[in-house]
C-alpha cells in the first residue's frame, strides 16, 4: 500500500500541482521499478546522472551560490554514491570546491559507481578514499554544505565501520546536510531511525517520495522534503499499479514540506 501526501506550495523551488496527491512509494516497490527501468531503454547510469544534476541544483538553490563554496559528498559504493558522484562533477564546473569522501577502496565501489567516480575526479573533483581517511573529519567540519549519498533505501540495520564514522562526523559537523534520497541509516519503509542516522536539514527523494519519510519517527531525520525529478516514466509506476500525477510540470524540484 502506497501512503499519500497533500502537494502543497514551496518556497523557493516549485510548488506541487495543487489538488493532486502524490503517491509514497515502498521499497519494494521502488526495486521492481529499479529492474524495470530496463524495459524503457533506459540504464542505471543515466538516472545516476539526472540524480547528480537535481542534487546540484537543490545544493546551489540552498547554498544561493556554488561559486566559492565548500562542498563535501559523503559517497558510498552503490547507487546513492554513484548519484553523489555526478552531483560532484556539476558542482565543481558550478564553481564549487568539491571533496568526495568515500570510506571504501575504489576496488570495492559498484561498477556504475566507478564509472561518476573516474569522471568526476578527472573534471577536478577532489576524491578521498581510506588511505586519506585522515583528512576526512577536516573536510566535514569546515564545509559548507555536506551532502550525504553514502546508503540508499536498501540499507539493513545500523550502519557500521567507516559509514558510521563518516554519519557521526557530519551530524556532529552542525552543518547543512543534504540527504539523497534518505538520511542514510533510515529505514525508508518505517520511517525507523538506526544507530547511527544522518540528522538531514533537506532530504531529496528522487522520483517518488518513499513513505517512511513521511513518518513521525522519520521528520527530524528527513528535514524539508524535496522530491527530484530523475527521469523515471509514469508508465514504469503505471506497470505496479501506482498513477503518478504531473509533479514536475512546473520544476524538476518539489517541495513537500
Amino acid at each position: 500500500m502506497n501512503a499519500h501526501l497533500p502537494a502543497g506550495k514551496c518556497g523557493g523551488i516549485s510548488m506541487a500541482p495543487l489538488g493532486r496527491k502524490i503517491p509514497a512509494i515502498s521499497v519494494e516497490d521502488m526495486r521492481t521499478v529499479d529492474k524495470n527501468i530496463s524495459s524503457f531503454d533506459i540504464d542505471i547510469l543515466q538516472l545516476m546522472e539526472n540524480a547528480g544534476r537535481t542534487i546540484a541544483m537543490l545544493a546551489r538553490d540552498l547554498l544561493k551560490r556554488t561559486e566559492g563554496r565548500k562542498i563535501c559528498i559523503l559517497a558510498g559504493r552503490g547507487n546513492n554514491g554513484g548519484d553523489g558522484f555526478a552531483a560532484a562533477r556539476f558542482l565543481h564546473e558550478w564553481g564549487a570546491s568539491v571533496s568526495v569522501v568515500v570510506p571504501e577502496r575504489y576496488g570495492n565501489l559498484h561498477s556504475l559507481t566507478r564509472k561518476h567516480a573516474d569522471s568526476s575526479r578527472k573534471a577536478g573533483a577532489n576524491v578521498l578514499y581510506p588511505a586519506d581517511s585522515g583528512k576526512f573529519p577536516g573536510k566535514i567540519k569546515y564545509a559548507d554544505m555536506v551532502i550525504d549519498a553514502l546508503l540508499g533505501y536498501n540499507i539493513k540495520g545500523s550502519p557500521k565501520g567507516k559509514y558510521a564514522t563518516l554519519i557521526n562526523l557530519a551530524n556532529s559537523s552542525r552543518n547543512q546536510i543534504i540527504a539523497v534520497d534518505c538520511p542514510s541509516g533510515l529505514n525508508v519503509d518505517t520511517g525507523e531511525p538506526y544507530n547511527p542516522c544522518i540528522k538531514a536539514t533537506a532530504t531529496l527523494s528522487l522520483g517518488l517520495p518513499k513513505r517512511g519519510l513521511l513518518e513521525t519517527s522519520a521528520m527530524s531525520y528527513v528535514g524539508d522534503l524535496y522530491v527530484g525529478d530523475v527521469g523515471i516514466p509514469k508508465a514504469a509506476y503505471k506497470k505496479i499499479g501506482i498513477s503518478v500525477p504531473n509533479i514536475f510540470s512546473d520544476s524538476s524540484i518539489v517541495k513537500m514540506f
